[in-house]
């Protein structure tokens, strides 16, 4: 039985990097393995599950799709050359050298598992290397495998601050009787975020009516929407919530019986355009009107990311809470959630265009047969993570 191991110079990397490493196959002097060629790619492809219903109804979907994909045709038609004679490898220990330009558009390899009651959402992303001796077995091929993880894409650390326009929020009593309304305007401080850091809303309010404003709560929200045989389904969970006490109860008077009754649509309009300016200037010109609400991020936060099949988004939530059973009106806030940029080894190339994904054998890379030294096996008992077990698939 041939024994093929990756060794890969960095199993961690970032969409654009070069992942580089040697192929280490062995084969014991008089043993003969027939083959028709060796076959080196990388593969990334994603998994999702969607199980909706319980019991007798509950339904299971599945997806698949490719998300990477790099054929190392010159590598292995280089190496099939080096390795094979007559329709079989050569006895001895063989090092095939290979890099491969990632593309700058790979999702990060990640992970869920049963998100949400109804429907439950399961996914995942993964990236391997895969070397494979064609046609090497009566009913099997001898392969071996590496898994490689990808990281999230990091965006430049700059603030991008937004505002919400000021809108009127219709206000009810149990749903049923009209209570006037408020008109509610914000900033958000920061919408380009990271794991770890504080998110900051400043809320502009006025009240006009019979409602009285009580406290305030911000939320951090992460939405998983997943594909899987032609079904789509979207559920999502609170990461961190905390809840503020309104500072400036005095301006937040309710409205009495006998003025939301005297209330025509003609001053109810001409409210709602002075509210919005006063909004608008205590948003810019008067902050200490304002309430102002932090969060910070949990520093466990996936990441902002789309595939074919999988996409996670974040929202921030703010609700106001009120009194007397009436409504609680609430506003969202699309944010980012992006990785931060890990330290950079002054040897790991970044390629940010990868224009190609197959790479060109050179000549450092075309290094004789003679030259290749096999790995001892202290070596291997030092550096398990080489040590790639054979794997038998169907040819």
């Amino acid at each position: 039985m041939p024994t093929l191991l990756f060794q890969a110079d960095r199993e961690t990397l970032l969409p654009g990097e070069v992942l580089s490493g040697r192929l280490q196959v062995f084969v014991q002097p008089g043993q003969t393995i027939k083959t028709s060629g060796l076959e080196i790619y990388f593969r990334g492809k994603e998994y999702t599950t969607i199980v909706t219903g319980s019991g007798k109804n509950k339904r299971f979907y599945e997806g698949k799709a490719l998300v990477g994909r790099s054929d190392l045709k010159e590598v292995s038609r280089w190496a099939t050359r080096r390795i094979i004679r007559d329709g079989a490898v050569l006895p001895g220990t063989h090092l095939i050298p290979f890099k491969i330009h990632l593309r700058g558009h790979l999702p990060a390899s990640t992970r869920f598992d049963g998100v949400g009651n109804a429907p439950k959402l399961s996914a995942k992303i993964e990236y391997c290397l895969r070397a494979r001796l064609s046609e090497s077995g009566v009913f099997t091929d001898y392969e071996a495998r590496k898994a490689i993880r990808i990281l999230g894409k990091p965006v430049p650390d700059k603030i991008a601050p937004r505002r919400v326009e000021p809108f009127a929020a219709h206000i009810n009593r149990l749903r049923m009787w009209e209570k006037g309304e408020m008109t509610i305007g914000a900033k958000v401080v920061d919408t380009e975020l990271f794991p770890g850091q504080k998110a900051g809303v400043i809320l502009a309010l006025k009240n006009n009516s019979g409602a009285t404003p009580k406290s305030l709560s911000l939320s951090l929200k992460q939405i998983y929407r997943v594909k899987a045989s032609n079904k789509e389904k979207q559920v999502s969970k609170v990461l961190s919530s905390r809840f503020f006490l309104m500072k400036h109860l005095h301006k937040y008077e309710p409205l009495t019986k006998q003025e939301l009754k005297s209330l025509n649509k003609i001053d109810i309009l001409a409210r709602r355009c002075e509210n919005r300016r006063a909004i608008l200037h205590e948003l810019d010109h008067a902050p200490q009107s304002t309430e102002f609400l932090q969060l910070v991020v949990p520093p466990h936060t996936a990441p902002q990311f789309q595939s074919k099949l999988i996409k996670v988004s974040h929202e921030l939530v703010v609700k106001i809470h009120t009194d007397d059973l009436c409504t609680n009106p609430s506003f969202s806030i699309p944010v980012t959630i992006s990785p931060r940029a890990p330290p950079r080894a002054a040897s790991s190339p970044v390629d940010p265009v990868a224009p190609r994904s197959t790479p060109v054998v050179t000549a450092e890379m075309a290094l004789p047969v003679a030259m290749a030294r096999p790995i001892s096996e202290e070596s291997l008992r030092n550096y398990p993570e080489f040590a790639v077990q054979v794997v038998p698939i169907l040819g």
